[in-house]
């Protein structure tokens, strides 16, 4: 055989997947790489299979489960000290929505969890309390909302 010098991509070696830049493995490299049909989460030079994590790549951040991006993905995800929703395998930084995770409910603004709110959110036809990020279904009572009161019951209007 005859090295490649030109060769960039991930490649199988002694049992790990190693990315290799330019016909050499890259050990200081931590990227996404596109291989046969998925997007690989590659740190120090390798890909870490055991990754569920966010990365950012291009200008947007990707959710990486068990080492490759997950298009299906719609999460939560905890990164930075921070609570992302992630939609279609990304974070999605331009909704406002209601997120189910782990057995609740989660109010999401600018792609992360808001938990400062103290609002009324529609979520497919229905109106819900959000207090401290979270659906309020223990509250009820009234809710000023835009100069109005509501009244809400068990969370909801």
């Amino acid at each position: 055989g005859v090295l490649n010098w030109n060769f960039t991509d991930l490649t199988y070696f002694y049992g790990g997947w190693y990315y290799v830049e330019n016909g050499k493995v890259n050990f200081n490299a931590t990227t996404l790489d596109y291989f046969y049909g998925d997007w690989y989460y590659v740190e120090n030079g390798k890909v870490n299979f055991n990754a569920t994590t966010l990365v950012y790549f291009y200008g947007d951040w990707y959710y990486v489960e068990n080492g490759k991006v997950n298009f299906n993905a719609i999460t939560l995800i905890y990164y930075n000290n921070t609570w992302f929703y992630v939609e279609n395998g990304k974070v999605n930084f331009d909704t406002a929505t209601l997120v189910y995770y782990n057995n609740d409910w989660y109010y999401v603004e600018y792609g992360s969890v808001n938990w400062y709110s103290d609002t009324l959110v529609c979520f497919y036809g229905k109106w819900y309390y959000v207090k401290d990020g979270m659906v309020a279904w223990n509250y009820t009572g009234y809710v000023n909302f835009y100069g109005t009161d509501y009244y809400v019951v068990n969370g909801t209007l």
